[in-house]
């Protein structure tokens, strides 16, 4: 894995590496030795530092350089650690919790401004859950689509659906990245959504060395007809997803420059309404986005301890 999290050691998230720390800590991170790991990822590193790109031990350290290492893994006795694992199982038998499952959140229910729960179904059975503070965290998807569903997003969109409008918010509301143009997808329940990316040209250098040719095949062209037919055939079968999606509610102090949420994840204009997930990140994070978004619900959370938090 190429340099990582280098970006983040300025600014507030500086301020983040104890977050950072704990997040590390609860999810049970761990570094492979060279010996654990395939021959493939060890002819991709020997690749990269031919390519010149420096072996680093750490490629999450915030202080670090550019440099290349094997990926720290979230991974116990073969099983991935994840947040449930790492943030709800510790609390599961508290008793101010209450876990509900077998439920899907269809909107928000707002009235006056102020958000006071949900619509969800339940076993099939449609519920209304009350509360004083609703945190989404439906990820990436999920989050933008339960807004809009709600009827927070572009007021043209929504009405063109049948959604009655609630609340303006950025027109970028549902694309990953946070990409401004066109029109805004207003998804259905249950509905699917991908993206598409591409890889930095320091890349090109790294699969071009011997270290790893053995383990590559023919290089993809475009294709001559760029016809859209031809070229969404081409994109399915040549193209796979990486299931790292974010900024669909980008984080800003400014509506109108596209921002959903408030630096404290409120989303402007709706009381009582957070959002806690990848959808807040400004830019697609270049490395995978599992820790940073653990620090964001550990910093979340603790804005929302903070009195009169709002």
């Amino acid at each position: 894995m190429l340099g990582r999290h280098r970006a983040a050691r300025d600014g507030p998230a500086r301020s983040c590496a104890p977050r950072f720390a704990r997040s590390i800590e609860r999810l049970r991170v761990r570094r492979f030795s060279p010996d654990e790991i395939q021959p493939f990822q060890r002819g991709f590193l020997g690749a990269a530092v031919a390519a010149g790109i420096p072996w680093t031990d750490d490629v999450d350290d915030l202080d670090g350089q550019v440099g290349c290492g094997s990926e720290p893994m979230n991974v116990v006795a073969g099983v991935r650690w994840n947040a449930a694992f790492a943030y709800l199982d510790p609390v599961r038998d508290h008793r101010e919790l209450t876990i509900v499952a077998d439920a899907t959140v269809e909107r928000v229910l707002i009235a006056n401004g102020r958000a006071f729960g949900v619509q969800a179904r339940v076993d099939g059975q449609p519920r209304e859950l009350r509360a004083d503070l609703v945190v989404l965290t439906a990820g990436a998807y999920g989050t933008p689509e339960i807004l809009l569903r709600s009827g927070v997003g572009p007021a043209a969109d929504l009405r063109e659906h049948g959604i009655e409008f609630t609340r303006s918010a950025s027109a970028a509301i549902g694309r990953p990245g946070g990409a401004s143009g066109g029109r805004s997808c207003v998804p259905r329940r249950g509905s699917r959504c991908c993206g598409a990316g591409l890889r930095r040209p320091m890349a090109l250098q790294v699969v071009r060395q011997p270290e790893i040719a053995a383990y590559l095949g023919s290089p993809l062209r475009f294709p001559p007809d760029i016809g859209d037919s031809a070229l969404d055939q081409w994109i399915r079968s040549t193209h796979t997803h990486i299931w790292h999606p974010a900024g669909t509610c980008r984080m800003g102090p400014d509506p109108a420059q596209d921002a959903v949420v408030d630096p404290r994840g409120r989303v402007h204009g709706v009381r009582g309404l957070r959002v806690a997930d990848a959808s807040l990140f400004q830019k697609l994070p270049r490395a995978t986005p599992a820790l940073p978004t653990a620090v964001i619900g550990e910093r979340i959370a603790d804005l929302i301890l903070e009195p009169r938090s709002g």
